[in-house]
């Protein structure tokens, strides 16, 4: 069993990797926050753009 997480916001400290967008999708989280991007502008565009596709709403601040 476990914690039903679906519709829940997560809060990171990075913008989440694509491995870690994965799951976020598949556990029914709906929004991602975080504060920092990685050096590597890639990773944050293909990350951000699977979440935005998937429904996940995604705040920097």
């Amino acid at each position: 069993a476990g914690t039903n997480i679906e519709g829940a916001t997560i809060y990171s400290a990075l913008l989440p990797c694509m491995e870690c967008a994965k799951l976020i999708v598949a556990s029914g989280i709906k929004r991602v926050v975080y504060t920092e991007e990685y050096i590597d502008k890639r990773f944050n565009e293909t990350s951000r753009d699977f979440l935005n596709i998937n429904g996940v709403k995604v705040d920097k601040v």
